[in-house]
Parts: C-alpha cells; sequence; structure tokens
C-alpha cells in the first residue's frame, strides 16, 4: 500500500472521541514509514561487527584507507541512527547482555527517549503513546495482534514497545534482508519470527556452553600440539558449533533424515570431530602421517566424513553416542560431510547434487527428508562466480533440492584482502537476493543470537523450499592460518583483535551478570575443561605410539624383504580365497535407499573380513579403507566388489541385451506410447490430446520401426537403447540367453546440459513437447507399463490402485503377452516389475556449476548412472576446475569413486576453433597411467610368478607340475597380490574382478580340460590373463571415442556394469550422428556382445561389414604384403574407408588400386587407458607393414602426444620378439604421424582450407612409402 493510501486509510479509522494518548493519522503514517525502514535498513546500522569497526566512519587510530570506502549507508538508515542516537547510547547493542534476554531489555517509560522528530512524528508523541490495535496490522503485520510470548494481546501496543521489539530484532546483535522475498507470505513469516523473541531456557544454554568450551579447547589444542601445521581453526568464530548442533536437531524435528554439508576448509577440522563425531585418534595420526591410517591423498582440512546424530524428543540435549540410548523416542540425523579442495566454491554445486540423488533415492518427492548445508566464506561467497551458478540452480524444476541452508562465515578478510577492496556491496552476501533469499546476519559472539539464526533458517527452507543465507559476522583471531603473521596487512584490525575477548570469554561472563547461572556453576565447567584436556592428551599419546609403531614395522618388513627370497607363499598374500565354482545362482538383495547395514566407522581389517565374503552369497558393497568415518552416505563405496548388486554372475564385459528387451524399448519410443501413457493421467481433458510436432513424430516412428524390424540404428538410438535397458528390470528367460542378469536391479538415468533434451544436433528428442501445451514427456519412462509415472515407485508398494490404473495395466500387460507367447517367466513376472526414472534435462547456460552438480550426483548410489552433456566444441573448458580437482583426482585424494559420463560434442567441419575439438589432449594429459609401463606385466611380475611356482611345484627347476586343485588355490592367491602390488598407483582400494577369475577357474576345473597337471607356462598364462583382464580399475578415468552405435550402447551400459566406477570421457562427433554409414544392427547389441577397446576391419564389431555398398573385402589374417595400418579414432575412419575404397576401385593406376588394397584401418575405440595389447594384437598380424596414426587435431594437439609413447611400449612387450627389455630394438614397429600441423588454435574459420586440409591429410594416410 502507498503512503498516500495508508493516510487515507489511517484517517477513515480515525475516531471523533480519540484521546489525547493515542495518535493521529500522519503519526501513523509515519511510524508505518519508520516500521519499513527498520525492516529495510536497519542492516546498514545493526551492530553486527564484534570488533565494532563502522567501516566508512572516520576514527581515531584508524588508516583512511578503511574510511575512504565505496560503501554508503542509505540516507534513511542514517537518520534512524541519528533518530536512535539516544536509545543506543544507554541500550548499547554491542553489549551481548543487551540480548542474552530480550525481555527485559525494554525501555518504553523512560525518560530517555529517541529523537521522535527526526522520524517526522509530532511534538505529542512519545514511547508511552498508544497505538490503536485496529491499525497494527496495517503497520507492522497480523503476528501483532496475535497472541505471542513477548506481545501478549491484552497489553496495549505503544510507541517504546513498537521501536524496542524493532531495535532489538533489525539493529542489534542481528539483522535481516528479507523485502526482496517472493511472496507476502514469506514476508510475514519472516517478520514474525524476526520479531518475536524467546528467551533460550537454562538447559538450553548449558548445551551451547559446553559446546562453545569444547571448540575452543580444540583450536587450542591443535595449535599448541602441531605448531607447525596449519589448522584453518575457527578462532573468532566459535559460535559455529552451538549453531550447527541447534540447526541439526532443529533439522530432525521438522523431519529432516539427511543432511549433505558442504564446506571450504575454515573450521572444517573442529565439524568433522566436534559434529561428526570424526575419531580424535584419526585426526591425530594425519597430523602425524601416519601412512597405515591416512590412506588419503589430500590434506586433513579437505576430506569428508560422515556421522549419525541422534536427539531425544523430550530433550534438547544432543547426543553422539547412539548405542547408550534406551529412550525409543529418539530422532535421527545422518550428516554427510563432502570432500572440498583448495577451490573453495566448487563443492556447493557437488552438495546439491548429491542432495538431488539422495532425494531420489530415498523417494523424498516433498524434498523435505533430505538437505543441502553448505559453509562458506565471505570473500569466496561473493567473489566465485559458481556461487552465483549454483544459487541459480535453487529453483530449476530438474535441479531444486527443496531449498538450501546457506552460511557464511563472514570474517571480514579474504586471504590478505580487506572486504571494502574485493567487494562492491557492504555485506557479502548480497547476490543471494537475485534468487530471493532471505538474508539473516548475526553477530558472531552472540551465542543465542546464531543459534536462533540457524533455527529460523532451518524453518524457513522446511515450510517455503527455498534458499535461506545465514551470516555470521565475526574475525580471524589467527589471520589466514596459523603460520601467518597478520600484522603485516592488517595492523590496526589485529590490534582490535588481540584486545578482544574470546566469544567463551564474552559468554561466560554475561551469563554471570544476568544471572543464568552462579558463579559456582562455572567451577564445575573448569572441571569439564580439564576433562576435554584429558581426552585430547589421552588420544594423542595413543597416536603418537601408533605413528612409532608404524614406521618400526616398516623398517623391520624391509628389512626382510631385503634379506630373503621374492617368492610368494599364499599364506602371506591375503586372506581371500575364493570358493570353488558352483552352479547354483546366488541371490543378492538390494541396500534400502541412504541406508547402510555396516558401520561407518570400520577399519581395514574388517574391510578385509567382508572381503572373504565375496562369491559366497553375501551382500556386499567394498567398504573404503577411508580414515575415521566414511564420507559417502549412500549405497556406495566407490569400487564395487565382485559379486556387488549389479553383478549377476557373468563377465561384466558382456554388455549386450536380448532382441526382445531391445524391441520393447522400440516399441516404447513409437508416437502410439504417448496415447497409452496420456490416459493414465486420469484427465479427460489430456487423453487424445498431445500434439507431437510433425518432425518429431516421423522420427519417432522411423526409430521405433527400425528397431522393431531389426534394422539398423543410428547413434542417437543405440543411446536411447542402452538408457532403456539399463532403466529396465531384465526379467524372465534373459539370462539364458545371455542377455541379461536375473533380479537384475533398476539403473536411474540422469542426463542433463544445454540443449540436452532435443540434442545439440537435433538428433536426441529424449524429451517430447506438446505443441499445444507445451508439457513435457519422456518417451523412456513407459517402457514395462506405460500407466505408472516415473515417479511413483514408492506408491506402488502398496495395494492400492485406481481402477483405471488397474484396467489400464491389464491391457498393456495383454499386449505384451501377446506379443511374447513363448517367454512363459515373462508372462509371469512383467506384472509385477517397475522401471527406473529417466530424466533428460536441459540445463541453464553454466558448464562449472552444472558439471559440479552432476558429478555430485554421480557420488550417491551405484544404481544410477549420471550423464553431462557439453553442448559443442570446447565448451567444457568453462568446467576445467571440476574436472582437474574432482573427476580426474577424487578418488586418489579422496576415495570418492564417480562413474559420471562427459558427453562432449564436436566434430571438425570447419567452424572455427571453439566448435570444432572438444580437447582430447586436456583429457588424456590427465591419466595416471604409466607410458613406460605394461599393465600386468611390469618387469619383475614374470619372475615372480615362476618363483612362486617353483616354490609350490613338485619340481623347483621349471619343469615341476601342479595338481588341478593346487593350481586353483595357488592361482587365486597370487594374482591378486601381484595386482594389488604391482598397479602404477598403488590404489589399494581397488576391487579384482572375482568374476573373471572365476571363470579362469572354471577353466582349470572343466572336467573337458584334459590337463590333470599344469606346467609353470600354464601358470604364467592363467596369471598374467587375469592380471590384464583387470588392469583399468587402476587408472583414474577412461576415455573413448566411440564411432558405432553399438560401441556407445556397450560403452553406456559398462559404465554400470563393470566391477568398478571411473568417471568416462565420452567424445561424440557431430558427423557421426547423421552420417547414413554409422549404424549399427541390433545382433551388434545382442547377446554375447560387448565393448572393443579397438575394432579390426575383420572383427564382428566392424559396423561396416555388413554394409552392402562396402566393396572392399579384406584378408581376415592379414599377409605379409599388408603395406600399411593405419590407427585412428573418430569419425576421421569413415573418411579414410571410403577413400581407401575409391582407390581400390577407381585408382588412376594399377598400382595405386593395388596399394589401396594393401591398407588395413584399425580404430581404436578407448583411447585411455591405452589397450596395449589389442594395439599389439593387431600389429602382429602385420609384421612388415609401416605403421602411422591418423588425427584431425593438430599435432600439439589431439591424442597424438600420448598415443605415441605408448604404442611404443605395447610394441616393446607385446609384439612378437618383444621382451620388454630396455634397449633399443630395431626390429619393432614405429609409429608415424599423420595430420595437420602445429597449431595454436584448434582449427580455423575458413571451409574452404578446412576441407583443403582434410584431403590433405586423407591423401597422406593412403599413401605407400
Amino acid at each position: 500500500m502507498t503512503s498516500e493510501k495508508k493516510y487515507k486509510y489511517f484517517q477513515t479509522k480515525q475516531t471523533a472521541n480519540q484521546i489525547s494518548k493515542k495518535m493521529k493519522s500522519i503519526d501513523l503514517l509515519r511510524l508505518s514509514n519508520l516500521v519499513n525502514i527498520f525492516r529495510t535498513q536497519g542492516h546498514q546500522i545493526a551492530a553486527l561487527d564484534p570488533l565494532s569497526r563502522e567501516w566508512g566512519v572516520a576514527k581515531v587510530g584508524v588508516s583512511n584507507h578503511h574510511a575512504a570506502h565505496h560503501w554508503v549507508a542509505d540516507p534513511e538508515a542514517e537518520r534512524l541512527r541519528t533518530m536512535m542516537q539516544p536509545w543506543k547510547n544507554v541500550k548499547d547493542d554491542r553489549d551481548i547482555a543487551a540480548t542474552a534476554d530480550s525481555s527485559n531489555t525494554n525501555l518504553e517509560g523512560t525518560n530517555i527517549n529517541p529523537n521522535l522528530t527526526l522520524g517526522g512524528f509530532s511534538k505529542d508523541v512519545t514511547l508511552d503513546t498508544v497505538v490503536p490495535t485496529a491499525y497494527l496490522s496495517e503497520i507492522v503485520g497480523t503476528h501483532w495482534v496475535t497472541s505471542s510470548p513477548s506481545l501478549p494481546l491484552e497489553k496495549e501496543t505503544t510507541v517504546g514497545k513498537i521501536l524496542d521489539t524493532l531495535w532489538k530484532s533489525y539493529c542489534s546483535t542481528a539483522s535481516a534482508e528479507f523485502t526482496h522475498v517472493q511472496t507476502s507470505e514469506q514476508f510475514d513469516w519472516l517478520s514474525q519470527q524476526l520479531e518475536t523473541h524467546r528467551s533460550p531456557t537454562s538447559n538450553e544454554r548449558k548445551q551451547r556452553y559446553k559446546h562453545l568450551i569444547r571448540a575452543d579447547h580444540f583450536e587450542k589444542f591443535l595449535r599448541t600440539k602441531y605448531k607447525a601445521s596449519k589448522t584453518y581453526g575457527l578462532s573468532g568464530c566459535e559460535s559455529l558449533l552451538p549453531g550447527m548442533h541447534a540447526l541439526c536437531e532443529a533439522s530432525a524435528s521438522l523431519g529432516v533424515e539427511h543432511i549433505e554439508l558442504g564446506m571450504a576448509h575454515r573450521g572444517r577440522l573442529s565439524v568433522l570431530c566436534n559434529v561428526l563425531d570424526k575419531k580424535l585418534g584419526t585426526l591425530f595420526d594425519e597430523f602425524n602421517d601416519d601412512g597405515e591410517t591416512a590412506s588419503v591423498s589430500d590434506v586433513k582440512y579437505h576430506l569428508g566424513a560422515r556421522g549419525t546424530l541422534t536427539f531425544k524428543d523430550n530433550n534438547n540435549d544432543h547426543i553422539t553416542n547412539t548405542n547408550n540410548i534406551n529412550n525409543t523416542n529418539t530422532k535421527e540425523l545422518q550428516l554427510s560431510l563432502v570432500p572440498n579442495p583448495s577451490h573453495l566454491q566448487l563443492v556447493i554445486p557437488v552438495v546439491l547434487g548429491k542432495t538431488r540423488a539422495v532425494q531420489h533415492f530415498m523417494r523424498d518427492k516433498k524434498r523435505e527428508k533430505a538437505m543441502a548445508l553448505c559453509i562458506h566464506g565471505d570473500a569466496a561467497f561473493s567473489g566465485q562466480g559458481i556461487t552465483a551458478e549454483s544459487m541459480e540452480l535453487s529453483q530449476l524444476p530438474d535441479f531444486t533440492t527443496g531449498g538450501s541452508v546457506h552460511v557464511v562465515i563472514n570474517n571480514q578478510i579474504g586471504f590478505t584482502t580487506d572486504p571494502h577492496i574485493s567487494r562492491s556491496s557492504l555485506h557479502p552476501t548480497s547476490s543471494a537476493k537475485g534468487i530471493g533469499a532471505p538474508i539473516l546476519h548475526v553477530n558472531g559472539d552472540d551465542v543465542d543470537q546464531v543459534v536462533r539464526m540457524f533455527q529460523i533458517a532451518v524453518a524457513y527452507r522446511q515450510k517455503f523450499h527455498q534458499d535461506c543465507i545465514v551470516d555470521v559476522v565475526c574475525y580471524r583471531r589467527e589471520g589466514h592460518n596459523e603460520l601467518d603473521d597478520p600484522t603485516i596487512t592488517q595492523p590496526h584490525t589485529y590490534e582490535l583483535i588481540r584486545q578482544h575477548p574470546t566469544t567463551v570469554e564474552i559468554y561466560t561472563n554475561k551469563l554471570i551478570e544476568k544471572g543464568i547461572f552462579p558463579k559456582e556453576y562455572f567451577f564445575e565447567e573448569k572441571k569439564l575443561r580439564n576433562e576435554i584436556d584429558n581426552e585430547f592428551n589421552l588420544e594423542f599419546d595413543r597416536s603418537r605410539t601408533r605413528t612409532q609403531s608404524s614406521i618400526t614395522s616398516k623398517k623391520k618388513q624391509q628389512d626382510i624383504e631385503e634379506a630373503t627370497d621374492t617368492s610368494v607363499a599364499p599364506s602371506m598374500l591375503g586372506t581371500y580365497l575364493p570358493p570353488m565354482p558352483s552352479s547354483t545362482s546366488t541371490s543378492i538383495s538390494n541396500h534400502s535407499p541412504g541406508r547402510h547395514s555396516q558401520s561407518q566407522g570400520q577399519d581395514q581389517s574388517q574391510g578385509q573380513d567382508q572381503s572373504q565374503s565375496v562369491g559366497q552369497g553375501a551382500k556386499l558393497i567394498r567398504t573404503l579403507s577411508n580414515v575415521g568415518n566414511d564420507w559417502l552416505a549412500s549405497n556406495w563405496r566407490g569400487a564395487r566388489a565382485g559379486d556387488s548388486i549389479l553383478s549377476g554372475h557373468r563377465p561384466y564385459n558382456m554388455t549386450g541385451v536380448s532382441i526382445n528387451t531391445l524391441h520393447r524399448i522400440g516399441k516404447a519410443l513409437g508416437p502410439n506410447n504417448i496415447k497409452l501413457q496420456e490416459k493414465n493421467r486420469n484427465d479427460e481433458n489430456t487423453i487424445g490430446k498431445f500434439i507431437v510436432h510433425p518432425e518429431v513424430q516421423r522420427l519417432m516412428k522411423r526409430r521405433s520401426s527400425t528397431i522393431l524390424k531389426n534394422g539398423r540404428v543410428d547413434m542417437a538410438t543405440s543411446e536411447a537403447l542402452a538408457i532403456g535397458a539399463l532403466a529396465l528390470p531384465l526379467i524372465g528367460d534373459e539370462e539364458e540367453k545371455g542377455g541379461g542378469y536375473t533380479d537384475h536391479p533398476t539403473v536411474h538415468v540422469r542426463l542433463s546440459g544445454q540443449d540436452s533434451e532435443r540434442g545439440t544436433f537435433n538428433q536426441r528428442h529424449a524429451v517430447v513437447v506438446c505443441q499445444k501445451t507445451e508439457r513435457r514427456h519422456i518417451p523412456l519412462n513407459g517402457i514395462i507399463d506405460k500407466c505408472w509415472p516415473a515417479e511413483l515407485p514408492d506408491e506402488l508398494s502398496t495395494k492400492s490402485s485406481t481402477k483405471s490404473s488397474t484396467k489400464l495395466s491389464t491391457k498393456l500387460s495383454t499386449e505384451l503377452l501377446e506379443n511374447q507367447k513363448n517367454n512363459t517367466k515373462e508372462k509371469k513376472n512383467i506384472t509385477n516389475q517397475v522401471q527406473e526414472t529417466v530424466n533428460v534435462t536441459n540445463s541453464n547456460l553454466s558448464e562449472n556449476a552444472v558439471l559440479a552438480y552432476e558429478y555430485g550426483h554421480s557420488l550417491e548410489n551405484e544404481r544410477c548412472l549420471t550423464i553431462w552433456e557439453a553442448q559443442f566444441g570446447d565448451f567444457a573448458n568453462g568446467a576445467q576446475a571440476v574436472i582437474d580437482n574432482m573427476i580426474s583426482s577424487g578418488e586418489l585424494k579422496w576415495k570418492s569413486s564417480s562413474g559420471l559420463v562427459l558427453m562432449l560434442p564436436h566434430g571438425f567441419e570447419g567452424q572455427g576453433p571453439e566448435h570444432s575439438s572438444a580437447r582430447i589432449e586436456r583429457f588424456l594429459s590427465l591419466i595416471d597411467d604409466d607410458a613406460d609401463k605394461a599393465p600386468g606385466f611390469t618387469k619383475d611380475t614374470e619372475m615372480k610368478l615362476r618363483e612362486t611356482f617353483r616354490r609350490h611345484a613338485t619340481r623347483s627347476d621349471g619343469y615341476g607340475l601342479l595338481r588341478r586343485n593346487e593350481m586353483y588355490d595357488l592361482l587365486a592367491s597370487v594374482t591378486e597380490d601381484i595386482l594389488f602390488t604391482n598397479n602404477n598407483n598403488n590404489n589399494k582400494s581397488s576391487v579384482p574382478d572375482r568374476r573373471g577369475q572365476t571363470l579362469l577357474m572354471k577353466e582349470i576345473l572343466n572336467p573337458a580340460n584334459n590337463l590333470n597337471a599344469f606346467t609353470e607356462n600354464d601358470f604364467i598364462k592363467y596369471s598374467i590373463t587375469w592380471i590384464r583382464r583387470n588392469y583399468e580399475q587402476h587408472y583414474n578415468m577412461s576415455v573413448v571415442n566411440a564411432t558405432s552405435p553399438a560401441q556407445l550402447f556397450h560403452v553406456l551400459r559398462r559404465q554400470i556394469h563393470r566391477p568398478f566406477v571411473k568417471p568416462l570421457v565420452l567424445m561424440t562427433g557431430k558427423w557421426l550422428h547423421h552420417h547414413h554409414y554409422c549404424k549399427s544392427s541390433l545382433l551388434d547389441m545382442g547377446p554375447g556382445t560387448w565393448f572393443r577397446r579397438t575394432i579390426a576391419e575383420k572383427s564382428r564389431a566392424n559396423n561396416m561389414q555388413d554394409n552392402k555398398k562396402s566393396m572392399f573385402p579384406l584378408d581376415e589374417k592379414g599377409t605379409n604384403e599388408q603395406g600399411r595400418i593405419i590407427l585412428c579414432s573418430g569419425k576421421i575412419y569413415y573418411e579414410l574407408y571410403h577413400a581407401r575404397t575409391r582407390k581400390s576401385k577407381h585408382g588412376k593406376s594399377a598400382k595405386e588400386r593395388s596399394d589401396a588394397t594393401k591398407i588395413t584401418i584399425v580404430r581404436l575405440e578407448q583411447l585411455a587407458p591405452f589397450p596395449m595389447d589389442r594395439v599389439a594384437s593387431a600389429i602382429n598380424n602385420y609384421p612388415n607393414a609401416q605403421v602411422v596414426w591418423v588425427q584431425e587435431e593438430p599435432k600439439n594437439q589431439g591424442a597424438w602426444t600420448y598415443i605415441q609413447p605408448r604404442f611404443q611400449t605395447s610394441m616393446k612387450y607385446f609384439y612378437r620378439g618383444g621382451n620388454g627389455n630396455d634397449g633399443d630394438d630395431n626390429t619393432l614397429p614405429v609409429i608415424r604421424y599423420v595430420g595437420r600441423e602445429v597449431s595454436a588454435t584448434t582449427a580455423g574459420g575458413s571451409f574452404r582450407e578446412h576441407v583443403k586440409e582434410q584431403r590433405d591429410i586423407i591423401e597422406r594416410a593412403l599413401e605407400l612409402e
């Protein structure tokens, strides 16, 4: 309401018999305006700074550098400050006692009045002037006319009462900015919460005081014991700990069951040990650099953890030991702290993505059970763009987490940069106004107000499902870290800090002064402090003892190894011994979403004990040997065990499915499927009215028809088939056909990116939009039962269902049964199957935040395939920090395995530098494989195997034998030992492929195998085979450039079915999506098929072999007359293929035609880890041929610098005659380069020049020398 309307409103309400102490209309209007000033501008004059600094006001002893800044207070705020100055001087709101008990600070009735005339009031208005109740709701809000503890209805409301409440609410040690919120309901609710004050109970203050003391002791203890170490402590913001405990308790009481927490390193150690209950001994081990315990590759203040907090319903006490709780009326809250690199804000979108995944698997559709909590630094919040990018995701339908709570530790210094020269706003949180998030400011020295603001923030999030910001204004007592001297750059500030009492001292003194506790209580508290000291010292001494023992043990072990032989005894190789193969299949159940049956704090020995159950029918997700509590709060432990829930009992590389399954998916992709699903909406107005764009409708019909007729499908269709097969529970006799798993769990698939719904190249159309209503529809969400919406899996467990849904389910089941008459098992089970959700969505125009979000989403559950798609070309470079700090190195640093897929569309088609290359060289440079080592074939591997065999064989001269069972036992032990001790990066968290091992064991024990005894060479062969099978899991990620639809199908499914988890960088060429020859038969995705790391010309995986237009038959085995072998990757294969075909048939001379037949092309589908054995196998067929690498990129880019040294290593170890010895061997093939010359940019902008260069590359590649 405008001021003019308000004035008229007050005039009409005035009564003729108004007494003198009641207000006039103009005074009511002035009061209303003053209330608005308090709410909008009060934060500018509030006593938020613990050091009482007034920025912009020149003070004696303060440098003009601080005074002459660009922050200018609003004139209305300055007028308010001047008007309230007399009152302010008496109340002194910087004194914590003023707000310790807000009910005792009312000054109405005193002779100390604020200068009300400055507010425009008439001279008759005083603090005792009564405000008519009829006007209160219009002036201050409806909550002033309802009963509340601080504003009882029976009392009259005076001007002094209103000013007193507003001053305490907005101008004391707490304030807020909230007038920018999106709805009046939110505004009214916040007004009521902020203007209603309740004094904490004695018991609440006791708990806050205990948390405060523990936080203070923790920081002091670390500074005392580890003077030379950085801890990035909370000194100056110890009130964060009571606030965190209050936030957790409030969250639990409001229905939150899980909190994903992300924070930078400031205060991280204190939160780990004092909130998540990380064991002190574990932390001290990390400080003492105990390699046996600190089995991570990052600093201790970047690590994550997980804890469970338990609260009693009838008590506010925080209980950390859940084993001793007898009261059944308790609420548990799972708290997961996500690891974070020094790129401070990168963790924020990771937390949001992980929270979204938690909500999905908890079936938390209202987004009230899982919540994101993000703790920021002030400089990072205002200075890093990813903060704004992340907050923009907060209300997007496919990215929202139902709101997050953001806490800003505003300690006034960004490293050594003062706030006023590092940001343009008074507060660091101003960017949050862009999404309408309320901002709650609080003085960090006022513990009670900090707790109150945290509680309000959680309640707001739970009620409105939107973000809320808490700005805790504090300081750093020790500077940026404990080793810095902050007086070099902030001398005056740190002189104030040196004289300033600690938060504990302030809280102690004020509580004594106000009589909240007697002085004797604090003598008892000294005893508590001594107990904390004793606890810390005990764990510290134990840690030092463990460290010393570990050093001694390692030295002794080293001496023993140097003095003894290198053979390996089974008893020394670990406790695992695989079971004898059995024909009995094992039923493996799933974990419930978001929960574990294992304790989070188990040690390495427990993990080894669990490993013994692998293959014995036990349910197992391997727990990584992390320090303290495992931070992965999910159905996830990074590396999958050999018999994990997705394993079944067949080799993981068999990723094909039955043709019947592909047909079912194909039927769902047709336009008729949309009509069936529309009927289930139970909305008669929408049935039959979903209008599909004619072009999209034709595309859907063509795709569905091609699949159902067993035609050759393109890239986009194979992608849809792969995703659909993952979301679909494979049932019936799929297993017997070799195309699926018995009781195979469904997999949630999420694909996001800019233009991902339609596809950058207009190829995908995974989301269909109604031309009339613009409603979105995802066909892959209706494969099994078209009447079940994607987000209703939890409701399907209930017996109730609507009649229309039941009828339609029966009809659809009947249709499927008619098409599958011979599949009796499917007839029995089809009506009980539920598929998982497929979510394909467009993201906002962000790479950094969205990729980090999807990375977080991929961490939560192994039953999830998360795909992020860049737009085109090198647009992924905007997220390079996420790729470097998390995706490529997260497993090594934090044991946080991710199966995230990065789809990178690209294409060298003369469209300029930014739209040509996806910069594959960047990703290849991040692979942690050694170019000089062959996987599973180090120098001493064979020697070690031979010595081990001779030690256990009948003879020790190399001619001994082993019986069948002896061979079985020895192979089981030795291969695991060598696998774990000779990998490139010593990542002992990896899990060997037990299924591959089982296959070898079956071969050994197979009665059809005539060998009753095994030789040394047999043993070497089996061992090396299994070791090579496992080599990929020792590297950090894979880089694939798929050149056929079948390869794309298999590599996507391989992400889920492999026994280990690695990120996948998937190069997807634009040209391949629409090229006529880039198609694959359904047979290439059927039973018994898998992803091929390399494709030779006569391989079954070669999609060109069935092309009727191919007129170039090649010798299957190869001959010595082969003149050249071309290694390549990507779409250039097709250009080489067609050019060679033309030359072979239409060459200018007989020699040219003959030379074309002597050229073989080998595609490298997987570039990294480099498939040395497969490449060498292809080269072995053509011993006299030249070998060239052909690429479109410039020589200093692309894969050449990665391929060249690894090719030579593969020749040294695997090529015929190669023995792996050092030194030059002139008999080994040498690879040469064909491609563009070096360049500072990826490509030019001239299409004509591009075509000319491309022809030159093809011509040189096909020239025999």
